[in-house]
This record gives C-alpha cells, structure tokens and sequence, in this order.
C-alpha cells in the first residue's frame, strides 16, 4: 500500500513538474506629450529586460491626437517595425535612446489608416520622416499635420504597468488544502483495507 502511495506522489509530483508555464507578458503604459498632440495607451512586450525587435511587441493599443484629430493605433499584424538597438524594455519601462548614431534606428506603430497615422521614435539619423532627426513624431493624418517633440538621450517613453496581487487560494494556501485532500483520502482508503 505505501508502495502504491509512494508511486502515485511520485507520478503527480511528475506531472506538476512537467508543466512548462508560458511566456509571460509586460504591458508598459504610453503617455507622451508630442506637440499639441499625445500619444495615449499601451504597449505589451514578450520580455522586460532586452533590447527590443519587431518580433517581441505582442501588442498595442494607442490612442493618437493631434489635438484636433485622434485616431487609434491597435495591434495589427506587420504595423509595428523597430529597427537598431535604441528601443529597450527593462522591469521599470520603456526607453527609446534618441541620441543613438546607429543607422537604422527607429520604432514606429502604424494607425489603423495605414501610412497616413502614426507614432514613430528616431534616432540621431533619423529614418522617421523629414529632417526632425531624434525625435518623436506623430501625425493622425500625414495629409495635414506632423507633430514632432526633439529628444536626447535615452528618454522613458513607457512606464510599467501595475502588477496584480496574487490569486487567494493560490500558491502555499492551495498547496495545503490540497495536502489536506490527498491525507484524508489516505486515511479513508486504510480504513477499508
């Protein structure tokens, strides 16, 4: 009987351990000041310590003004693409490094009319659009308005956002009543053999 118990304690502590947890996401929180304009929302990443690529935003959603205008920029397959090393995650937020002389440097998030609406970051060499090298530009129709705000240095473009508590009954709590559980069972099961 211990045999059997040992063997099935044996065979769950297994299968606990074999479960792989997937890959958490790090939502940041946008709330940037560009001109007349502001950039509003969320960008989720896949880690929070790299230097980000195109591949490791898992999403967005932005709301883009002009101060007259405002569209939103969600996510969509292919309407994000960072290039360089200038845009980084770490634990505290997001930071895109203006200064940088790397060429290719930029990050930009396409609204939802394709071109025509957007929130882009460059570096010291540009590759947004027009002259306005290091910079964030925002534009809710590239038709009428650009908005730019100059930066340098590594400047914090996102902040992270609130972690939630911990589930109750998850974790040591949950551990326990399902010790209990499994105890009571064992005792049950001797009284009948």
């Amino acid at each position: 009987m211990k045999a059997k118990l040992a063997g099935a304690a044996l065979a769950g502590a297994i299968a606990i351990c074999a479960v792989t947890p997937s890959k958490a996401d790090f939502v940041y929180n946008v709330n940037l000041a560009v001109g007349a304009g502001s950039a509003i929302g969320t960008i989720t990443t896949d880690c929070n310590l790299c230097v980000l690529s195109t591949a490791d935003i898992t999403g967005w959603n932005l709301l883009l003004s002009d101060g007259t205008n405002t569209v939103t920029s969600q996510t969509t397959p292919g309407a994000e693409q960072i290039r360089g090393s200038a845009f980084t995650a770490t634990p505290t937020g997001l930071f895109f490094n203006f200064s940088t002389t790397e060429n290719p440097a930029d990050a930009i998030f396409l609204g939802q009319t394709a071109i025509e609406s957007f929130l882009c970051f460059d570096g010291a060499s540009g590759n947004c659009v027009g002259t306005d090298f290091g910079s964030i530009h925002l534009t809710t129709n590239f038709n009428t308005e650009l908005l730019v705000s100059p930066q340098t240095g590594d400047v914090q473009v996102g902040t992270v956002a609130s972690v939630p508590g911990p589930i109750v009954g998850a974790g040591l709590p949950g551990l326990i009543l399902a010790s209990g559980g499994l105890l009571g069972w064992w005792r049950r099961r001797q009284k009948f053999a």
